[in-house]
């Protein structure tokens, strides 16, 4: 093998090694026990969250573009997700990294404002705690689907599900 062989050969295989690393950066998920407050001190301003939502690239094309420091990995799909000052942009993509669904959801409340909930309670007290609150199935005729979701401003996704009679059956904190 020539020299100038060798140097293109070396040259192919640091562009191969390259588009690996960049593939999988797009892919990697943050660290557990750390929420988007933890990991991200950025916050976007509100016309920056709604580009971030209208994105239509893959995760790894929306890494490149704006570095995603909150994702997790949820039933085989992620979630990414950034901070405004009101708002959070939150983006789920399939397993392949191809985009599925994204929002901006307002934000509020802190999670202790949670802590007083219990079983039993009424979305009525629930909507008093976060009026900014996702609600969808007050608004939709499903009857398979009573739940809320509320993103907290430290960090927190709590989904809450309601029986028949809009009392909470269930209360689920994870890490934004």
């Amino acid at each position: 093998m020539d020299q100038g062989s060798r140097k293109m050969k070396k040259k192919y295989m640091i562009l191969i090694v390259f588009i690996v690393l960049l593939c999988s950066c797009g892919r990697k998920v943050s660290t557990e026990g750390s929420n988007l407050i933890d990991l991200d001190d950025k916050v976007y301003a509100e016309e920056d969250l709604q580009k971030i939502v209208n994105f239509n690239g893959s995760l790894t094309e929306l890494n490149a573009q704006y570095s995603i420091k909150c994702k997790r990995e949820i039933n085989q799909q992620y979630r990414a997700a950034f901070r405004g000052e009101t708002k959070i942009a939150i983006l789920y993509f399939d397993k392949d990294g191809n985009k599925v669904f994204s929002k901006a959801y307002q934000w509020s409340v802190k999670k202790e404002c949670f802590d007083k909930l219990q079983k039993g309670d009424s979305l009525d007290k629930v909507i008093q705690i976060d009026p900014d609150g996702e609600y969808l199935f007050l608004y939709t005729d499903r009857n398979d689907f009573h739940s809320s979701v509320h993103f907290t401003t430290d960090g927190y996704l709590i989904t809450i599900d309601y029986d028949e009679k809009n009392t909470i059956k269930s209360i689920d904190i994870e890490l934004i």
